[in-house]
């Protein structure tokens, strides 16, 4: 996104879902208009779009703090959002997670947890857990997580990890 589009992110719940569902709808025109895979639930996709989409506002978009809080309220109005109340981000870190679950495939979900820090609502870590099968037939749980440091913009190159052993 340019400047330009990030300062027109709606600050408002209702704009924001508006501005969202716009998006939105254009992004499921061109897969209708492709001739979607066979039981392609697009009411199911529009639903996780809004959802993914109000998740990049809080984490992955310079957004104005009132967008992040509008994303926010928008998320909670959402089904299958949970509060999941105080717990412990990957960086020992408190926070306030809200949980979702995405299905991966037909029967498999990734559970997910967003961590926010109550007092300044930025984001402190998105954690994925989800089941997988083994070679063998065997289920077993796997996991990821982001941990966000700092958000904002630099004119600073990072610094990348060394070498690990």
């Amino acid at each position: 996104m340019t400047w330009k589009q990030v300062r027109t992110i709606p600050g408002e719940p209702a704009e924001l879902r508006g501005y969202l569902q716009e998006r939105i709808d254009r992004i499921t025109r061109r897969l209708e208009a492709a001739d979607p895979a066979p039981g392609t639930d697009i009411e199911q996709l529009r639903a996780s779009l809004l959802r993914q989409g109000c998740v990049d506002v809080i984490s992955r978009l310079p957004a104005s703090s009132g967008a992040r809080a509008s994303a926010y309220r928008i998320l909670a109005s959402l089904p299958g959002i949970r509060a999941e109340g105080e717990v412990t981000d990957p960086l020992g870190r408190r926070g306030q997670a809200l949980g979702y679950q995405v299905e991966a495939e037909p029967g498999l979900f990734n559970e997910i947890r967003f961590v926010v820090d109550p007092g300044t609502g930025l984001p402190l870590a998105e954690v994925w857990t989800h089941a997988g099968r083994l070679a063998d037939g065997r289920q077993v749980e796997i996991g990821h997580s982001t941990s966000f440091q700092a958000i904002g913009w630099t004119d600073e190159r990072p610094e990348m990890p060394g070498h690990r052993d």
